[in-house]
């Protein structure tokens, strides 16, 4: 039991050593835009009505990212 918690915990050691940085950039920017697009609208808007999709980006077809806030926002 002992060389399993301590085997677990060098493991995320090492991994907060090799990407622990990436904590800080989790929340950035546009993030708030687009969680505020996926809880607005359902799925069946943001992939398939032309106005709702572009309502976040008008230039490109995201609504994967989009369903992925949505996702998140469910969980």
């Amino acid at each position: 039991m002992i060389e399993a918690s301590a085997a677990l915990l060098a493991l995320v050691l090492v991994v907060f050593w090799f990407h622990g940085a990436t904590l800080g950039t989790s929340w950035c920017c546009d993030d708030p835009q687009i969680l505020l697009h996926a809880a607005r609208h359902s799925p069946w808007s943001y992939f398939f009505d032309p106005v709702v999709w572009r309502s976040l980006v008008p230039f490109s077809f995201t609504p994967w990212l989009t369903w992925s806030y949505d996702l998140d926002l469910k969980l």
